[in-house]
């Protein structure tokens, strides 16, 4: 009886049972075994058992047997020896969990092996596992938009709320009819700078958002370097020297001809040559600089005698609301040298700054020819 329900339970289980004689040849392989390994029983029986294990853990394999049939004990629970390498037909390695018996019958050392195949499971913590980097990833992107948000709110809310008292301000004054003509239309003029302070600010963080999605629009066409250092100086040359500095700016010879949005370039070197000048103090000097680049094209450059940017900072000078705390009172949106990057980067130039504390500045960028 109790060899017939062995018999059964031993044909029947979805382990694997393998038994083997003291040479660690198969003398029984289960149903078990064959759904698992891939082998019909007939294939295995007589053959050594390391045809089941993978090249790497067979001489390993070998040592522990002999290990354990001189060791006092007669069985190792399954797991207790830690996750194993098994072989199937098809030449796939698994992972599995086996227990080990041995026992002698009639002088003869049977050893007995118990193995389970842990694909399955390894397959549930390895997607178990990525679950979780998908949710910490998540969770991690959502903190950032926060922040991000929380920043923009923060940036938005302070420089709006300037030109917005300031046209409320004017408002109320114009609200008063003692006001003669000439205050009238100062106050009319401040408030149209006061919007287009605004507007600035919002045409800003439209950019921002189109430089992140990639979907800033260029219009290119062929420019020369000269006509835009012409351009820049007749626009900035005069904010400088309103601010107490001296403004230069040098063309080298023979610059080849660019394909650019000359517009948008325009936005950078406005970007870059104010920035200078907010951040330099009266007797300074803001230089603006146009050669060929060393891989072609042509190569700007804006440098001034500021109060410069701390190294550890540099890292950070083309990320959106980034400020300089180097003058803290200077405040701005923060997007200019984001835009600026964004534009060039578009262009397919690169940008990049150098600085140093009380030294000043050089923010330098190439166009392709």
């Amino acid at each position: 009886m109790l060899d017939a329900v062995s018999s059964a339970v031993f044909a029947i289980s979805v382990d694997a049972i393998v038994c083997t004689d003291a040479s660690q040849r198969i003398i029984l392989f289960n149903a078990g075994a064959e759904h698992i390994f891939g082998y019909a029983a007939s294939e295995v029986l007589g053959r050594p058992l390391e045809m089941l294990l993978p090249e790497y853990a067979r001489p390993g394999h070998q040592h522990q047997v002999e290990d354990f049939g001189e060791a006092p004990v007669v069985a190792r629970r399954m797991g207790e020896r830690g996750e194993i390498a098994g072989r199937r037909k098809s030449g796939e390695i698994f992972p599995a969990e086996a227990s080990i018996s041995h026992v002698d019958i009639n002088g003869n050392r049977v050893y007995t092996a118990v193995l389970r195949d842990m694909s399955e499971r390894r397959q549930a913590e390895i997607e178990r596992a990525s679950l979780l980097d998908a949710e910490r990833a998540a969770r991690s992107t959502a903190e950032a938009a926060t922040r991000a948000r929380d920043v923009v709110l923060a940036v938005v809310s302070h420089d709006l709320r300037n030109p917005l008292s300031t046209i409320g301000m004017c408002a109320g004054a114009l609200e008063h009819d003692g006001a003669s003509e000439e205050t009238r239309q100062e106050l009319l003029s401040t408030i149209r700078q006061a919007a287009e302070w605004m507007n600035r600010l919002i045409q800003d963080l439209l950019d921002v958002g189109s430089i992140e999605a990639g979907h800033l629009a260029l219009e290119l066409g062929a420019e020369h370097a000269e006509d835009l250092i012409a351009r820049a100086t007749a626009l900035f040359e005069p904010i400088a020297l309103e601010a107490g500095l001296t403004f230069e700016a040098h063309v080298e010879d023979h610059l080849p001809e660019l394909r650019i949005d000359a517009e948008r370039v325009m936005q950078v070197l406005a970007n870059l040559v104010m920035n200078a000048c907010k951040f330099t103090d009266r007797g300074g000097r803001v230089t603006l600089r146009v050669s060929r680049a060393a891989a072609g094209g042509a190569l700007f450059s804006v440098e001034d005698t500021g109060c410069g940017i701390a190294a550890d900072a540099l890292p950070y000078v083309f990320e959106s609301f980034w400020q300089n705390r180097q003058r803290s009172t200077k405040r701005g949106t923060g997007l200019g040298l984001a835009i600026a990057h964004g534009i060039v980067e578009a262009h397919g130039g690169t940008i990049e700054a150098s600085s140093a504390v009380g030294r000043g500045s050089v923010f330098s960028f190439t166009l392709p020819a």
